[in-house]
């Protein structure tokens, strides 16, 4: 191989890792990278919106600070996991705020290989399912209401469609 070409190949590899990390920074969801032994290591700005840290605040320290105390043996299970080589698929859990605040949250996280291939790391994946939590709850409580409304109903109701269409 000529100089020539592993300057370019030297290049490639700056621009892939430059335009890698601008991906994560963009991102509207939290990305977080940590070490085995929970130390954070990379931190996005999503994370910092979600959970009120700052990169600054975050990084280097352990990630119980978003794990609430109920919840530890589920994070030494998912090192388990992570350990030997496993995907976590995304799961509905509870995260904490830097003021304290539990967030409802669907965490994914996959192993982070080496080029030996042996785990080193863990990327974690984290969005507030608040949102979708309430639509749900919203929903649940709607059907409940025209249930019992229905059950209340002694007559016949008919609920028609704006073009006179029949519903129920």
């Amino acid at each position: 191989m000529r100089p020539a070409d592993l300057l370019t190949e030297e290049n490639a590899v700056r621009l892939d890792s430059r335009l890698y990390a601008s991906i994560v920074e963009s991102s509207a969801d939290v990305i977080i990278s940590e070490s085995l032994g929970g130390i954070i290591r990379s931190w996005n700005v999503a994370a910092e919106q979600m959970f009120g840290y700052t990169a600054e605040q975050a990084v280097g320290r352990h990630n119980s600070l978003l794990i609430p105390a109920d919840r530890a043996d589920e994070e030494d299970r998912n090192i388990e996991r992570l350990q030997a080589g496993e995907r976590i698929e995304p799961y509905d859990t509870v995260q904490v705020r830097s003021d304290g605040q539990h967030v409802a949250a669907s965490l994914t996280l996959s192993p982070v290989e080496d080029a030996q291939g042996r785990v080193v790391m863990a990327s974690k994946i984290v969005r507030n399912t608040r949102g979708r939590r309430d639509a749900e709850e919203h929903l649940r409580a709607s059907e409940e209401f025209n249930r019992s409304l229905m059950d209340a109903t002694p007559n016949c109701v008919k609920v028609l469609h704006c073009t006179g269409e029949c519903c129920i």
